[in-house]
């Protein structure tokens, strides 16, 4: 018996969560959602604080963020 496992993978969106958001406007949904690097741009407060506010929102059973470079 096989089991599918839904993924999505972005990087380097550099604080422009715009796709991310895309992603829960349209409902997206999975198993594992992984953002590989480079999630803000300068590494500021406020820049953290909205790609994690926003990554909250995101309806996936995990979710891994790699902070540095890719």
């Amino acid at each position: 018996m096989k089991k599918e496992i839904k993924i999505v993978a972005i990087s380097d969106t550099h604080s422009s969560i715009e796709l991310i958001y895309e992603l829960i406007e349209k409902k997206v949904e999975g198993d594992i959602f992984i953002h590989a690097g480079d999630f803000t741009r300068y590494g500021r407060d406020r820049h953290f604080l909205a790609f994690f506010k926003c990554l909250e929102e995101l309806k996936f059973t995990h979710k891994i963020v790699i902070a540095g470079n890719h």
